[in-house]
């Protein structure tokens, strides 16, 4: 994946973000991530918010997400099961074994039969390396750490990261 460095590429991201995850279209996951520090679980957002919301109410809609309670992914963490904000790691750890199943589910019944199915699967796995990358990153911050393979894995490797995407401490 190239390190996009203008605008219309941004929009272009952060367009297939929305598509793919309605959730991501939140301004919280604007591509690129450019803050300090992920927030814990425990930590309130400077408006007051919760960074977790407990609840064992299953969402409606795992991939749609903003329709239960926008800017956050409903999931498992630290501290159980609830709504984690999209400032968390956690949020992104859940929206990528999100998307893990639904990649599965869609591969094996879609197949290629539809049109356009090629370049919806494209799109899907860009976001999905994307949501992969931000789960791997110890600082949500992707202006001043370039996309390059290398530093990928290694941070990858470095934050805990269990995903399903193949990761190793690179040679």
């Amino acid at each position: 994946m190239m390190v996009p460095n203008t605008e219309d590429e941004y929009n272009r991201i952060n367009d297939e973000l929305s598509r793919v995850a309605p959730v991501l279209s939140s301004p919280f996951a604007r591509y690129p991530l450019h803050r300090e520090r992920w927030l814990k679980p425990f930590e309130t957002l400077s408006d007051g918010r919760p960074a977790f919301i407990p609840t064992s109410n299953f969402p409606h809609s795992l991939m749609n997400l903003d329709t239960d309670i926008p800017d956050y992914v409903w999931g498992y963490g630290s501290l159980g099961k609830g709504y984690f904000h999209l400032l968390t790691k956690e949020a992104y750890k859940n929206l990528l074994d999100y998307m893990n199943m639904t990649e599965l589910e869609v591969t094996n019944y879609m197949g290629s039969i539809f049109p356009g199915y090629h370049k919806r699967q494209q799109e899907f796995e860009e976001v999905k390396n994307i949501v992969h990358r931000r789960y791997c990153l110890k600082k949500p911050d992707e202006v001043i750490q370039p996309c390059s393979k290398i530093v990928e894995i290694k941070e990858c490797a470095m934050s805990g990261c269990n995903s399903s995407m193949g990761c190793t401490v690179a040679q």
